[in-house]
């Protein structure tokens, strides 16, 4: 009943700490559920099929993807006549899969990062698809297409395939997505098959149809059945959800420790002001023990109300979150969000913990407090600085000096990791060493205002230097939000304008070619191109069960040779002059002439070599009909005609410095959305952590309001010397934020000067910082002025009698 009675009466006190946890529970809801709906599920392409037979599985390659290693046509066909014999089989489907995009409006349409969607005509009976207009093709040339495209039956439709564009007559329209002719076209434009899917009868059983394939596979295969027919989730889809759920864990994780942070500094805060509450409890015999338990008592009533608003909140703005994932393209096209128990339970579980660690630091200090500080009544701040936090600050400081000196020194690989460590222990120190530098710091942030005229710039002064502890507990939000922000968003903005730099400064072209809404260039895109031209592509290939990329080269290596740099061959066991049998995309085995290799060095050569085995690109073509071209290098034309040369072909021309400005986009461009996550975030927890703060301080500052009235201040000048205040301090924390920052930037500067023998230049993200501070000011101001005019309704006399 204590408790209760406590949260009731402090309740503006516990207001930001309930909204701080019920945040947190909100985002953990929310990501929880989504992860729970983002897992895999049976591709819509193979509903309909009862079992699934794919080629044996390729060792794991580094990405965590086992691409299934394709038959000959002449294995194919074998297997495909003893499967069809197994009982309960009606029909074994061959899945012949090529790249096939449609052409509207003279661009390309459609998701470039889609898996193939050109199949044969019998692929519509694995998932199930039904004709809704027209008929099935017959004849070369003939189309049958998903409604999504808006073509209708007798329309012309121009569809880019890896040879180039096609046109097609469209004879059928399908409920599904996907463009589909007959079988025979799309084993002359497909790879070799990978997957045959058994149709099975009625009332089959599918798991004795699977024991009956496998036994017929032996080691040339795998049979799945049932839910395990989720394995054949397009790698696209799972490359997807990987990176959303590594989103969801950056939230949660931020969101438990912002939540931590927020929790812990209230109750810090609250602890100080109670001090002569508290210590009148133990004059009258509280234990330490017991003012424990009072104090981890408010967390459990804190958490309980926190938790369920949290969990409420966290189901409605799951489908949102799932929405804007979807967007990102960080979640497949096809998701969506659904219910289930356990996330919310845990999510709830999590708000508990996060409340009793939150105050686990607090109760420890409560419980030192003396009986004597019953009789204080001066509201400066004793002892802000403790033997602990001396200490550890001092550590923090050195940890963080240290890594900006690695950061300098470090080459690429670790050059991210001492920046990040140097950034963290130098805002950890600066926080927990924030009562020693705030009072210099605010005194050198108020010295024009001593030589204004007026009491108002000294009440300011003097108040923000006797109370420290205020000070710090709202600058120190401002302090870690500005920190990280501009070491983040800095750090991904000059490392990419050093890359761009140095690959731009590296290649050996006058103008690049990449790809522009599809998956890469067809081999017509490439062709067509003017001057000297240099095409990239690359594939996946098998030696005894293991996958590796090879790149295809246009007269870099002589016919029948495959080039393996030195470091790889030695790794596969083979000497220059030695023969090699691979098995490529189309199933079938090519025997290669190896020949030695020296490992390219420096970005350009990776970008051209990108692989450690290369092989003549015609070779490369035969052996992989459905492969597409992943960039060009072209010289002795310009982009004007580069670009004149490719109308309609998914293909950019640009020259090298825009190429490079534009290098990795993709991944740059998820870099960003997963920045503007984390800073929303980290905008809502510090607006809760200064709003919470001020609304505490100026809740119990009404004694200090009533003698200022008394003294003959207006209630605006009240309100001017409050406003000054929170403009202050907000000033201090953004100040000693971008201290931090920057000196983690320079290490980043340093370092990458080095590793690119180049003049780097350090990027300031001002409009992030424009955010932070204007969401900062706005929120501190705001809590701060309500509080205050709050207390200025009462009367100046009651409130300078009044009591704590």
């Amino acid at each position: 009943m204590h408790v209760l009675a406590t949260i009731r009466s402090r309740w503006t006190g516990f207001l930001g700490t309930i909204g701080a946890l019920a945040l947190g529970v909100t985002i953990v809801t929310a990501a929880l559920l989504v992860h729970v709906s983002a897992q895999p599920g049976v591709p819509v392409r193979y509903e309909a099929t009862g079992v699934i037979v794919h080629g044996p599985l390729a060792a794991e390659n580094p990405g965590g993807h086992r691409p299934a290693i394709p038959w000959t046509a002449e294995r194919t066909a074998d297997l495909s006549g003893k499967l069809a014999g197994v009982d309960g089989v009606s029909q074994v489907v061959p899945d012949y899969s090529f790249y096939a995009q449609a052409v509207l409006d003279g661009e390309p349409a459609g998701d470039a990062r889609a898996d193939p969607q050109g199949h044969g005509w019998s692929s519509t009976l694995l998932g199930g698809d039904r004709l809704t207009d027209g008929r099935a093709p017959e004849a070369p040339g003939e189309l049958a297409v998903g409604e999504d495209t808006g073509a209708s039956v007798g329309d012309d439709l121009t569809v880019l395939t890896a040879a180039g564009p096609v046109v097609y007559r469209v004879v059928g329209t399908v409920d599904a997505p996907g463009f589909h002719v007959t079988d025979d076209e799309a084993a002359k434009l497909a790879d070799g098959v990978a997957v045959l899917g058994l149709l099975t009868e009625p009332d089959a059983d599918t798991a004795a149809v699977d024991a009956a394939a496998t036994a017929i596979l032996g080691d040339e295969g795998v049979a799945l059945h049932g839910a395990e027919r989720v394995a054949f989730e397009p790698e696209s889809h799972t490359r997807t959800r990987w990176l959303g759920t590594q989103l969801l864990t950056a939230m949660t994780v931020l969101s438990a420790f912002a939540a931590v942070f927020v929790v812990a500094s209230t109750f810090a805060f609250g602890v100080a002001q109670r001090r002569r509450e508290l210590g009148l409890l133990r004059t009258i015999g509280a234990t330490p023990g017991q003012i424990r338990r009072m104090l981890f008592g408010e967390a459990l009533g804190v958490g309980l109300i926190a938790a369920v608003i949290g969990v409420v909140l966290g189901i409605g703005l799951a489908p949102i979150l799932g929405g804007l994932l979807v967007d990102a393209e960080l979640e497949p096209p096809d998701f969506s969000v659904r219910l289930a128990a356990w996330p919310l339970l845990v999510a709830g579980g999590v708000g508990m913990i996060v409340a009793f660690l939150g105050v686990w630091a607090a109760s420890r200090r409560a419980a030192k407090v003396r009986p004597m500080e019953a009789l204080r009544e001066a509201s400066v701040d004793a002892k802000p600085m403790t033997r602990g936090r001396w200490i550890l600050g001092t550590l923090s400081l050195a940890a963080g000096v240290g890594g900006v000196v690695l950061a300098a020194t470090a080459g690429a690989e670790d050059l991210l990791n001492y920046s990040m460590m140097a950034a963290i222990a130098l805002i950890v120190g600066l926080t927990l060493y924030a009562p020693v530098i705030i009072p210099p710091v605010v005194r050198l942030a108020s010295w024009p205002f001593t030589r204004a005229k007026g009491a108002t710039w000294t009440v300011v002064r003097e108040s923000t230097l006797v109370a420290v502890r205020r000070v710090a507990s709202t600058a120190a939000p401002v302090l870690v939000t500005v920190g990280f922000v501009v070491l983040l968003a800095g750090m991904v903005q000059t490392m990419k304008g050093a890359m761009s730099t140095d690959l731009a400064a590296q290649l050996p072209a006058e103008v690049v070619v990449s790809p522009e809404g599809t998956p890469g260039l067809s081999d017509a895109a490439v062709d067509a191109l003017p001057g000297d031209a240099l095409p990239v592509m690359t594939v996946d290939a098998y030696l005894d069960g293991e996958a590796f990329t090879v790149t295809g080269l246009r007269g870099d290596v002589p016919p029948g040779t495959i080039r393996i740099v030195e470091p790889y061959l030695e790794t596969l066991g083979l000497a220059d002059g030695d023969e090699i049998t691979l098995t490529f995309p189309d199933g079938e085995p090519a025997t290669l002439t190896v020949q030695a290799g020296v490992e390219p060095e420096g970005r350009a050569a990776e970008e051209m070599y990108p692989t450690a085995v290369i092989v003549d690109r015609e070779t490369l073509r035969e052996l992989a009909p459905n492969a597409l071209t992943e960039v060009v290098y072209v010289n002795g034309a310009t982009v004007g005609e580069a670009a004149a040369a490719v109308p309609g072909m998914g293909a950019l021309a640009l020259d090298t410095e825009s190429f490079a400005a534009h290098a990795d986009e993709r991944e740059w461009e998820l870099l960003r959305v997963f920045m503007l996550v984390l800073l929303i975030m980290a905008i809502g927890y510090t607006a809760l952590a200064i709003a919470n703060t001020l609304i505490m301080a100026n809740a119990d500052r009404r004694g200090d309001f009533a003698v200022l009235r008394l003294s003959g201040a207006v209630n605006a000048q009240v309100l001017k010397v409050v406003a000054v205040e929170t403009v202050l301090v907000v000033a201090v924390g953004t100040g000693l934020g971008l201290l931090v920052a920057v000196a983690a930037l320079e290490g980043v500067r340093r370092g990458l000067e080095s590793s690119i023998d180049a003049d780097v230049a350090m990027a300031i993200p001002w409009d992030y910082v424009g955010m932070v501070i204007g969401a900062s000011l706005v929120l501190a101001l705001g809590s701060s002025l309500l509080t205050a005019r709050t207390a200025l309704r009462t009367p100046a006399v009651r409130l300078a009698g009044m009591k704590e």
